[in-house]
């Protein structure tokens, strides 16, 4: 009767190790700007289609990134206990960025990134996918990916240093 009462403390014991190690590793990769491993995403929007929340739900544990918040926007949570609840600055409009080129050649076709009303907006070069923008809690992001997720507009590039070339219609 002890030997099974020892086994099934040694098994629980092994278990818990296990799902601490996996949400170690997914909370790691999370603050590094990578995807988890171990879990399965569900997603939550703004009304305008932009990204409130990413909750990533491993075994035993929840993991739920903010966006548009700094700092720490990410919250671990054991065993599913309660919901975690985001309070994001709707007139942010995540400006909480800089914007690194590693540009170190491009061909010099010019590289249309974005247009509006008025006019067409181009890069000098091919560059749009060694261009990112770097956000306060270390996540970075292509600028091209960053203008197709609608993270930011051309304006609000222009306006934190962004060289580009605007042409009329």
């Amino acid at each position: 009767m002890r030997r099974t009462v020892n086994i099934i403390i040694i098994i629980v014991g092994l278990m818990v190790l296990f799902c601490t190690t996996l949400c170690f590793i997914d909370y790691t990769r999370i603050m590094l700007g990578r995807g988890p491993m171990f879990t399965l995403e569900d997603y939550e929007w703004y009304e305008n289609g932009k990204l409130l929340t990413e909750e990533h739900n491993g075994l035993g544990y929840r993991i739920v990134v903010c966006h548009g918040t700094f700092p720490m926007p990410v919250k671990m949570q054991w065993l599913y206990l309660g919901r975690y609840a985001c309070f994001i600055d709707t007139n942010n409009n995540h400006t909480d960025y800089i914007i690194v080129d590693e540009t170190e050649a491009c061909d010099t076709a010019l590289e249309e990134i974005a247009r509006d009303t008025q006019f067409i907006y181009y890069l000098g070069c091919i560059q749009s996918h060694t261009i990112f923008l770097k956000y306060n809690n270390g996540k970075k992001i292509s600028l091209r990916q960053a203008l197709e997720d609608d993270k930011v507009d051309i304006t609000d590039l222009i306006n934190h240093g962004l060289t580009v070339h605007k042409e009329p219609h």
